[in-house]
């Protein structure tokens, strides 16, 4: 191998790593608010209208803002996109930690599901411009960026396979045979 391969070897294995880690924060963010949604009512004394708010601020503006996101991504370059959503998410996430009250904290999930939809297309991009080969399909954007490490994987049942796997292991077939 040579010195030019190494090192866009490297370059892709750093890209990977931190692609893999913005997919990370996503899923363990989205983890930890889940369980710790008992303790914000006891803190905030919100109704359950108010937590549900707390995570559907988030995932409202995470699944809107998708699409959006990935056209973003294009026009000004995967790599300012995750910047600008890592930076994002930082300081949302500052802002959930500091928030004195229930509104501030849905307020400041709002922002923060906004800057996960910017992290996500522009991690998967990212990916797809380190392994720009596509006869490298065992790599982790040919496979759902399944090789990303998730808190979220670790159940009992996964909604991504992995590389080695021939499909989802919980999904139910939808093929019939003889109708």
């Amino acid at each position: 191998m040579t010195s030019t391969a190494t090192a866009t070897t490297t370059r892709a294995g750093r890209t990977l790593a931190l692609a893999s880690l913005g997919f990370f924060l996503i899923t363990l963010d989205i983890l930890i608010v889940n369980v710790a949604l008992t303790r914000i009512g006891r803190e905030f004394g919100g109704s359950t209208s108010g937590l549900q708010w707390v995570i559907d601020g988030y995932t409202l503006m995470f699944a809107s803002l998708l699409l959006f996101a990935g056209n973003l991504s294009d026009r000004i370059g995967a790599k300012k996109a995750f910047g600008w959503g890592i930076a994002g998410f930082l300081v949302a996430s500052i802002a959930c930690a500091v928030a004195p009250s229930l509104g501030v904290l849905i307020a400041a999930r709002v922002v923060q599901g906004s800057a996960a939809a910017i992290m996500l297309p522009a991690s998967m991009a990212l990916i797809r411009e380190a392994f720009p080969n596509p006869a490298n399909a065992h790599t982790p954007s040919g496979s759902g960026q399944s090789a990303a490490p998730s808190p979220g994987r670790s159940g009992p049942c996964s909604a991504v396979p992995s590389p080695r796997s021939t499909g989802a292991s919980c999904s139910p077939s939808t093929s019939r045979s003889g109708s």
